[in-house]
């Protein structure tokens, strides 16, 4: 790897997201049908990739390797009414490019992200993704964390 970078993404790199975003909900189509992609994905992902970027309690970080985003992780601060602690840190999306994996891109995206949400309150950390996606629950395991509630769905005709 040449030139790495991690940073706050910005309005320019609204297309390329986008297209990481779409790669990242269409592979979690194929772990579960639940996640069936939209055919209007790619333009509402822009829309709120627009919007992500302009919501204060929102993290956006992308990974340039040579020029190219090879990754991209968004989370936010929630609060929790319930329960100390009071914030949360939710990574909701988190893509990395095939090749980039097995490389530290994404333990460099998720610890960026990790020291953000540690400055702006956050004293738990928290993510979701589709159960089968066994690759994911690897990740995160080796990299501390642990499963603490899980979702269940029916298809309602």
């Amino acid at each position: 790897m040449n030139e790495h970078v991690i940073r706050k993404a910005g309005k320019k790199d609204i297309p390329e997201i986008t297209s990481l975003i779409l790669r990242l909900k269409k592979l979690n189509e194929e772990f579960d049908p639940f996640f069936k992609v939209d055919d209007n994905a790619e333009k509402t992902i822009s829309n709120y990739i627009q919007e992500v970027i302009k919501d204060k309690n929102s993290l956006l970080f992308i990974s340039i390797i040579n020029e190219k985003i090879s990754g991209v992780i968004r989370s936010r601060i929630d609060e929790r009414i319930f329960y100390k602690p009071k914030r949360r840190g939710n990574i909701i999306d988190f893509y990395v490019l095939p090749e980039f994996r097995r490389s530290k891109v994404g333990e460099q995206l998720l610890q960026k992200t990790y020291d953000t949400l540690l400055e702006k309150g956050a004293k738990i950390i928290v993510t979701e993704f589709p159960t089968q996606n066994k690759i994911a629950a690897n990740f995160y395991k080796k990299n501390g964390y642990r499963a603490i509630i899980s979702s269940y769905g029916k298809v309602v005709d």
